[in-house]
């Protein structure tokens, strides 16, 4: 499918006061109703679109969440990310410069603008098999297992739960210093919400691919 395809398919949807709990009427139901194909996926900032014959996915952010008022009424509430208004998207793209500005960018998946539609901008990043699916199989020695422990320890952290296996793969893939280089990095940057859904594999490389982390 072409650029300028998804683009005309994306035209049909609806994207004013886009959250989780509404994108499958604002999106999905106009993609279906013009039998697009494609896979869909989500998480708290933004829904991932996966078209047919294409080897990047569209990242959408969300404008905000629903919550409720005082009087227990159910009410739109806009996102804060860090100085990006709602846009988790913009904000992942900044961090991913300030990778390349760190020397790391070969542990992240790049997110770049794509489009924009109705004043809502759409992203796209390369597209990576996610440690989730993967059966968690091992592409590393258990002296890279034993070095990422090592390393992870003498560093200040990362907020989350990065997954152990995907740490060793760093070590094996990159090297050590690259690896430390990476959590420096993370916790430099206060990039929280670090978890097995937001890793995965290009082209065999570990790399993070939603790093925008969540602010409340």
């Amino acid at each position: 499918m072409t650029d300028k395809e998804i683009i005309k398919y994306l035209e049909r949807c609806d994207f004013y006061e886009l959250c989780s709990t509404n994108y499958e009427d604002k999106v999905l139901y106009y993609l279906d109703e013009a039998n697009c194909s494609y896979q869909s996926f989500y998480g708290g900032t933004k829904l991932v679109l996966l078209f047919n014959q294409t080897d990047f996915v569209i990242k959408i952010p969300f404008e905000g969440e629903m919550d409720y008022d005082y009087d227990d009424e159910e009410e739109f509430r806009p996102f804060y990310a860090d100085g990006y208004g709602w846009d988790y998207c913009a904000l992942e793209e900044e961090e991913y410069q300030r990778a390349c500005e760190f020397g790391i960018e070969q542990c992240f998946a790049k997110t770049s603008y794509f489009c924009t539609i109705d004043g809502h901008p759409i992203y796209k990043q390369p597209f990576v098999e996610m440690y989730n699916t993967t059966g968690e199989e091992s592409k590393h020695s258990e002296a890279d297992s034993k070095e990422a422990d090592e390393r992870y320890e003498k560093s200040d952290g990362v907020s989350g739960g990065l997954p152990r296996n995907w740490m060793a793969d760093v070590v094996s893939y990159f090297g050590g210093e690259i690896f430390s280089k990476l959590l420096d990095f993370l916790s430099k940057s206060d990039i929280n919400d670090l978890h097995s859904g937001n890793v995965g594999y290009l082209n065999n490389a570990p790399v993070l691919v939603d790093y925008s982390g969540y602010f409340e």
